[in-house]
């Protein structure tokens, strides 16, 4: 079993992670984080929350923040090396959407307001979350690849002469 992890380590060490499963996982997280940020809004009791209003409130907040993490290209960074510009692109992308999702709910008093208006107070909880967890998981697989590449690394002694 060590042997074939050690063929694997060795053999994807310098492929890299394809830019749709980074964007495919960013979503996932978003989709994760507005669930979490409306659940914990309404106090662990979804009985106060409309679910046909729910589903184009979902639908406008992942599709505001795929638009903006193509915008910073979030999804271009090499995730096992992540570095304070691609953690920088991210919180650009978050707040943009915060931004935008803020100021269109605004137009609720228009005929169809009611499904541009998401609360600023699931909006606010959905970006901590949001940035916290995105960051995350790009700290916690770029710990995990170098914790994985260090175990199966081969080191050679060297002499330092002069």
């Amino acid at each position: 079993m060590k042997d074939r992890l050690e063929h694997l380590v060795n053999r994807y060490n310098n492929k890299f992670v394809s830019h749709w499963l980074i964007l495919a996982m960013d979503t996932v997280i978003v989709v994760f984080s507005f669930f979490s940020a409306t659940y914990i809004r309404f106090n662990f009791d979804l009985k106060y929350l409309d679910p046909r209003l729910f589903k184009y409130h979902l639908a406008l907040v992942t599709g505001v923040n795929l638009l903006f993490f193509l915008y910073w290209r979030t999804h271009r960074g090499i995730i096992r090396h992540s570095n304070l510009e691609e953690s920088k692109n991210v919180l650009y992308s978050c707040f943009s959407a915060f931004l935008v999702l803020f100021i269109a709910g605004y137009s609720r008093h228009t005929a169809w307001g009611a499904y541009l208006y998401v609360p600023t107070s699931i909006l606010v909880i959905d970006f901590f979350i949001s940035v916290f967890a995105l960051l995350g998981v790009r700290i916690l697989i770029k710990h995990l690849y170098r914790k994985l590449v260090s175990v199966y690394k081969n080191e050679q002694k060297v002499i330092i002469y002069g």
